[in-house]
């Protein structure tokens, strides 16, 4: 029985590191795209680095569940951290 569960442990640990495998993928083909929002935005090539670094913190936490790769919900995050940041000002 012992064994069962360390064979079942390695197989989710495997699964947990194909996942986080896909999702830094995601996240670097998408970094451009999010840069370049974020610079629109805020016209400060700083706090645009510092906006997605913030969206993809939030992401590699899990912080939007399920949908932490989807290009959708990344660009909204950064959407509404620069919508912050530009309320701060």
């Amino acid at each position: 029985m012992g064994h069962f569960v360390a064979d079942s442990a390695t197989a989710e640990n495997e699964v947990g590191a194909v996942d986080a495998g896909a999702l830094e993928s995601s996240l670097a083909a998408l970094r451009p795209t999010l840069l370049a929002i974020a610079r629109m935005q805020l016209r400060n090539e700083t706090w645009a680095e510092d906006v997605v670094s913030e969206t993809f913190v939030a992401a590699r936490e899990g912080s939007h569940g399920g949908y932490a790769g989807d290009k959708r919900v990344l660009v909204e995050n950064t959407k509404d951290l620069c919508e912050h940041i530009i309320g701060l000002r």
